[in-house]
């Protein structure tokens, strides 16, 4: 300690002179508040006592006990693995690819296939890439085989929150409100089909009228109804056969 207080006060001592121009030897007064720097008028300070003729008590160290010997065992004990050897395991774990998988989401009336980017299983809400936007459905089948019949190029967004099934209750709401009026409006036109049901894209973008026509092969004009849909809902119109759908239903789960 004695020596370190030494160092301490010579270091504050040769601060003190070099910061004060009326202490330090090499600069010169010129006037009242002006100095000027002249080597040549260098003064030699004051000798300071060398750190080898500062004396230290020994009694400012403490004794140090000898270390007793430790006991060798010899059976040497399995090395644990070390913290740099774990972090790489978990991030190999991590960074493994999961297994892709082929999952039907069904919809109001019909079913798609989509890509899993993660693990759900069979009933979960899930919300996925719809028709320029996005849809919900519940999960119906989990597959880790591709399809052959066709390409599956949408995904899974999301599992569906508690505000996405409230969200949903809404739009069921919404979707009997579309339905009377849209039968209103087919009866008006003399629609040659009957209006079964409507479904709502889960962003409210698109509607799907069902419509049951008299025959498979009968054709049902449905540019006025969609024209008018179109005024009255403000968003893009769809209108499917029922018996399509539900052959549909009953082949591959296509797009």
């Amino acid at each position: 300690m004695l020596a370190s207080s030494a160092i301490a006060s010579a270091s504050a001592a040769f601060q003190y002179i070099c910061a004060s121009p009326s202490r330090n030897a090499c600069m010169k007064r010129v006037a009242a508040s002006r100095y000027r720097y002249d080597p040549y008028v260098a003064r030699v300070l004051p000798r300071m006592s060398p750190l080898s003729e500062i004396v230290v008590s020994p009694s400012a160290f403490p004794t140090a006990k000898p270390s007793t010997p430790i006991e060798t065992s010899s059976r040497v004990p399995s090395p644990l693995p070390t913290a740099a050897a774990a972090a790489t395991a978990a991030v190999v774990m991590s960074t493994a690819p999961l297994a892709v998988r082929y999952v039907v989401v069904q919809f109001k009336h019909d079913s798609m296939t989509f890509l899993a980017p993660f693990r759900v299983s069979v009933g979960d809400l899930v919300v996925v890439e719809g028709d320029r936007g996005e849809n919900i459905g519940i999960v119906s089948v989990i597959s880790k085989e591709a399809p052959t019949s066709f390409a599956v190029d949408r995904k899974i967004l999301r599992r569906a929150t508690e505000a996405d099934t409230q969200a949903l209750a809404l739009q069921r709401d919404r979707e009997a409100a579309a339905v009377r009026t849209t039968q209103a409006m087919a009866e008006s036109l003399g629609l040659q089909g009957r209006v079964e049901d409507a479904e709502y894209q889960f962003d409210l973008n698109k509607l799907t009228i069902f419509v049951r026509r008299a025959s498979k092969t009968g054709f049902v004009d449905f540019r006025k109804l969609q024209r008018g849909l179109f005024r009255e809902f403000r968003c893009r119109i769809w209108c499917a056969y029922m018996d399509e759908v539900e052959a549909a239903e009953a082949g591959p789960r296509t797009k």
